[in-house]
């Protein structure tokens, strides 16, 4: 690992900690891509191609299942972030059927600008076996750098991401890339 991303990487751990309390983190890498993440959200290896990194959020009280994290980094960004955010709200609906709107805000972190986005609804998962998510949420950090479109997404029961949703703020917050 390069020397710059190894001193990245433990300075983030140590901005995660500053704003996400007392729970310990853990080091996170797709790519050239860095952040810290809550220890008790479980990495475990990537059921796709596509995704470089995937960990596992526990349930909040009330949801009997927890939410997942993907991260992808795509060349060229995948069509950039605006289409990422056209395909992810195409991804949910409201309770109605009706397509829904994303919040968006752009976060700037290090030189980089993060775009987060927030969408709640029904979620069909695209790469699930058509299964969908009644009063689902999900948040997503975007970031491109060198070419490559880098996509952190958090998708789960309404409940559980909204408790993970500091945690994924702080996230953000140590998210960096190695330009080596």
């Amino acid at each position: 690992m390069p020397r710059t991303l190894m001193a990245t990487a433990a300075t983030l751990a140590l901005i995660f900690a500053s704003l996400g309390g007392d729970e310990p983190s853990q080091k996170v890498e797709a790519d050239k891509l860095a952040f810290s993440a809550p220890a008790s959200w479980t990495k475990s290896t990537p059921k796709q191609a596509m995704r470089k990194a995937q960990l596992a959020v526990p349930a909040a009280g009330g949801d009997k299942e927890g939410g997942l994290l993907v991260v992808f980094a795509l060349p060229g960004a995948a069509g950039g972030i605006g289409s990422n955010i056209d395909r992810y709200k195409g991804q949910f609906r409201s309770a109605d059927g009706k397509p829904v709107e994303a919040a968006t805000k752009l976060v700037k972190v290090k030189g980089l600008e993060v775009t987060r986005v927030e969408i709640a609804g029904t979620y069909k998962d695209p790469f699930g076996n058509g299964s969908s998510i009644p009063e689902a949420r999900m948040l997503a950090a975007m970031v491109e750098s060198g070419g490559i479109g880098y996509f952190i997404r958090l998708v789960g029961p309404e409940k559980t991401i909204k408790a993970a949703m500091p945690a994924f703020d702080a996230m953000i917050q140590t998210i960096a890339v190695d330009k080596d």
